[in-house]
């Protein structure tokens, strides 16, 4: 995937309260949120049944 392409689909989690973001310098650290780590049990929840 292109670098473009994955900065869009996290802007996009961004948008939806999955992520949030930190800037160091040229870099943007990327994190789950609460929302974002309910949803990731949620996923592993249905996956694993």
């Amino acid at each position: 995937m292109s670098q473009s392409l994955i900065s869009h689909h996290l802007a996009d989690l961004e948008t939806i309260k999955l992520v949030t973001s930190k800037r160091d310098g040229k870099y943007v650290d990327y994190f789950l949120t609460a929302k974002g780590r309910q949803v990731v049990t949620a996923l592993e929840t249905v996956l694993n049944a």
